[in-house]
């Protein structure tokens, strides 16, 4: 299990199993994951429409004095338990702190187009 991971690099396309962290295996689970690396300054999910807990989001990583804003999602595991998460791309990248405000603009630029 892993807790207050250190991490020097993006974390963009990436895999993570609930099973291999120290997080409950409830519906938030890729959420406390990302949010116990030390670089993670916010995670939030956007899209909790599915009732299995495949949902949507966002994460600001402060890494080398900027900030990048990168997209997530998890699946539901069944039958198997537990949730995989996995991250995306990068949205957006800024000198200055990427406020939700901010995010949600990028995130319905990004819907739209």
């Amino acid at each position: 299990m892993q807790t207050h991971v250190h991490d020097k690099r993006l974390l963009v396309n990436r895999v993570y199993n609930s099973a291999d962290y120290d997080v409950k295996d409830n519906w938030y689970a890729i959420q406390e994951i990302l949010s116990q690396f030390k670089s993670v300054h916010h995670v939030e999910l956007f899209d909790t429409c599915s009732s299995s807990g495949d949902w949507q989001g966002f994460f600001i990583q402060y890494l080398n004095h900027k900030y990048y804003m990168i997209s997530f999602y998890q699946e539901n595991n069944w039958p198997r338990k537990g949730f995989t998460g996995y991250t995306g791309r990068v949205l957006l990248e800024s000198n200055d702190l990427i406020t939700a405000e901010i995010a949600y603009d990028v995130i319905n630029f990004e819907l739209v187009y």
